[in-house]
């Protein structure tokens, strides 16, 4: 048995991240894990947002992430 990857619909997800769900929700709503979420978050240079932080993360173009 190895790690399977799952499929997710990240744009969806960086759009409900964007929009202020925290990662513990996003994990809840695509049935996966907080680890899951984190990681794909911070493989597209995302970082985790810290309590009391601002709420505007970087932006990624369309583009560049359906190059993932």
């Amino acid at each position: 048995m190895g790690n399977t990857r799952i499929e997710l619909p990240i744009e969806d997800i960086i759009k409900d991240y964007q929009a202020g769900m925290q990662i513990i929700d996003l994990a809840y709503k695509y049935y996966v894990s907080e680890t899951t979420i984190h990681t794909r978050l911070r493989e597209l240079g995302i970082k985790k947002k810290r309590f009391g932080q601002d709420n505007a993360i970087r932006q990624i173009p369309i583009d560049e992430i359906k190059k993932l």
